[in-house]
């Protein structure tokens, strides 16, 4: 399922809702929350100002965040009233979506406020498909998240696994900022295209000062792009416009399968919405506390040496006949890139673009080893192809050139869940990471965008707040890389009325045709609400 590994799709801060069934206030647009400013001689880079020692110390964008009127549809009136008695049309998806689609699914499209707190206001518009029921008893709506933050809800639903769920309307729908719905703009393509060739782990200041420069820029252009809607993106109101679907659709409760960042979206709905809850599942459990998260890559180092391991005992892996040996040319791969771009065709494949494009390959477990594989022996023979068709999968790119909403929709909402710690502690934060995964660590480098996002992050709220009245199925895979498997054990216990099922696996998430224990242990709760009995565990 979709998960940006560079940006930290596993979101370690959250928000909190004051009161059930209230929005945080996103109003907090920052004037200048500067992390700690050491004494430092500084040079102007693109614009920007920055140190050269000891750190790179820099603010927030400080920019006025107007409103874009162009960005949003005319509110219904009525208050919330309004909005929950609307009637979506569903009609062909073909056209909107700009692919075919399985004639099954249909497309609708409707309204929600862009600030609950003013319901007669502005309005954005929700994107949603739907693969509707075909067997009784019809059991209600069963909405789906693919995770990101960002992933298109409505691209879910066409593929979603509904065998056995045939009784249910399956429903994605593309968050707000993403996709379809009303969407954060940032980057054109080819800004893009730059912002990826960009060597990620720096060597030095200047590097540095490079990075922090363009990371900066990004953050500015949103805002220039997206005005004062970058405020209201955050989980907060997503967990608020999928209450408002579930009323629309005429639902009493909510039945929800949410993979990993849609973990987040489910627990948090859970806590806003305890009544209301239906069958749920979490699949891929983000962390919902700082002091709950794992380092990504700590996940996809344990990959990467599964990987290792893998090839090495592989007749055809031409790589080594030793994990440290497979390991050996990796790096070695690594450090050509660092010194010499590898041409492709009119493009080229850097070493950012081929850790992008091994890191995507390790999301799908031991089928992504063997390409990962492939894509290294080839890159060392030369040929670069493969690793960049990896890298741009794993940066939404299309073989157009043109990019995925995500690409620029995801920073918007994960920068809003991060801690308000500015550029110095990124470093602390990179630093930290090579501590327990030296290898990935020391060439993903460290993450400057959300340190310099123009609007501060919303508010955190505990998610063990509130005891649910029902209990909640949580999946967690043993060898999950984007959201490793103690998150899950953590989300289940936090959540207090929760049931862990586990994978003994390889890749991100489980259900969905990896495990046909898993996947009839889901279908079993969702049909008929049996949990499977505790300590589950599956292969």
């Amino acid at each position: 399922m979709i998960s940006a590994w560079r940006c930290r799709t596993v979101v370690a801060v959250a928000l909190v809702l004051a009161v059930a069934g209230c929005a945080a206030d996103p109003s907090g647009l920052t004037t200048g929350s500067p992390s700690p400013q050491p004494t430092a001689k500084t040079t102007e880079i693109g614009g920007v100002e920055v140190s050269n020692s000891p750190g790179l110390a820099i603010d927030r964008p400080r920019v006025e965040l107007k409103q874009i009127d162009s960005l949003y549809q005319l509110a219904p009136g009525n208050g919330i009233t309004g909005y929950q008695e609307q009637s979506p049309q569903w009609l062909s998806c073909a056209k909107k979506m700009g692919k075919e689609v399985p004639g099954a699914v249909r497309c609708a499209e409707v309204l929600a406020p862009l600030d609950y707190t003013d319901p007669d206001g502005r309005a954005i518009t929700l994107f949603m498909a739907r693969r509707a029921a075909t067997k009784q008893p019809y059991l209600g709506t069963l909405f789906v998240n693919p995770g990101g933050p960002g992933g298109s809800g409505a691209d879910l639903a066409t593929y979603f696994h509904h065998q056995g769920l045939e009784q249910y309307d399956i429903v994605g729908w593309d968050p707000r900022g993403t996709g379809l719905s009303t969407p954060v703009k940032c980057l054109s393509d080819k800004e893009l295209d730059a912002v990826n060739e960009l060597d990620t782990s720096p060597d030095d200041e200047a590097e540095k000062a490079v990075l922090v420069a363009n990371a900066y820029d990004f953050g500015l252009k949103c805002a220039q792009h997206s005005g004062d809607y970058l405020r209201y993106v955050g989980t907060a109101n997503t967990v608020r416009d999928l209450d408002l679907l579930r009323v629309i659709l005429g639902d009493g409760k909510l039945n929800f399968v949410g993979y990993s960042y849609g973990t987040e979206l489910g627990a948090r709905y859970a806590q806003a919405f305890p009544d209301k809850v239906g069958r749920v599942v979490l699949d891929g459990a983000a962390a919902l506390s700082e002091a709950d998260e794992i380092p990504q890559v700590v996940g996809f180092e344990a990959s990467l040496h599964s990987m290792a391991s893998w090839c090495a005992a592989e007749e055809d892996c031409q790589l080594g006949d030793s994990a440290s040996a497979v390991l050996g040319k990796t790096t070695k791969l690594f450090e050509e890139l660092e010194a010499r771009a590898l041409r492709v065709g009119k493009r080229q494949l850097t070493q950012s673009m081929a850790v992008n494009g091994l890191l995507t390959a390790l999301y799908w477990g031991e089928e992504g080893w063997q390409m990962a594989a492939e894509a290294i022996t080839e890159a060392l023979d030369g040929d670069g192809r493969y690793f960049l068709t990896l890298a741009d999968v794993g940066a939404y790119r299309d073989s157009d050139g043109s990019y995925d909403q995500m690409a620029v929709s995801f920073a918007a909402i994960h920068c809003l869940e991060r801690l308000d710690e500015g550029v110095l502690a990124a470093d602390r934060e990179w630093l930290a990471e090579i501590e327990v995964a030296p290898l990935m660590s020391t060439y993903i480098g460290p993450y400057y965008v959300c340190a310099l996002w123009p609007v501060k992050p919303d508010t955190r709220w505990d998610v063990s707040a509130r005891p649910l009245e029902q209990t909640v199925l949580v999946v967690g895979n043993t060898g999950d890389n984007a959201t490793p498997y103690q998150q899950s054990v953590t989300l289940a216990q936090r959540l207090k009325n929760a049931v862990l099922l586990t994978f003994e696996g390889q890749g991100h998430t489980s259900f969905g045709g990896k495990s046909a224990c898993v996947d009839s242990a889901v279908v079993d709760f969702l049909v008929s609400g049996t949990l499977p009995p505790p300590g589950k565990r599956c292969t």
